[in-house]
């Protein structure tokens, strides 16, 4: 799934710029940036003693030394284009890191996936 990820948000333009976005760590110099991570799984369906179908949670992390809300918009419309769903009890608040100085907001998604199709439901 890391891989289809990255693929989504290949050549992530936000008003003109590309954002990177990288898998739990970004290596770079830009102001702004997205990381994500799989934060668990939960099996949804089982049938014949195997597992069917799951749900796997992601955080989505949006990090910026500016205005970081149209990063945001574009991370939701982005995911819920590609079969992710938001899960705005897992956000968090708006941060500010004051060690790196970059604001940071965390957004939760989770998609389906069939097991035996290795794809989303």
């Amino acid at each position: 799934m890391n891989e289809k990820i990255l693929k989504i948000f290949e050549n992530f333009f936000v008003m003109g710029e590309i954002i990177p976005v990288a898998f739990i760590q970004y290596v770079g110099s830009k102001e702004s940036y997205v990381t994500f991570t799989e934060t668990h799984k939960e099996a949804v369906l089982i049938g014949d003693d195997d597992l069917q179908e799951y749900i796997a949670y992601y955080d989505f992390d949006i990090f910026s030394k500016g205005n970081f809300q149209p990063i945001v918009e574009r991370v939701i419309e982005e995911l819920e284009n590609h079969a992710f769903k938001r899960l705005i009890s897992n956000d968090s608040p708006d941060l500010f890191e004051t060690d790196t100085k970059f604001y940071h907001k965390t957004l939760g998604f989770c998609i389906g996936i069939n097991v035996n199709k290795k794809g989303e439901i």
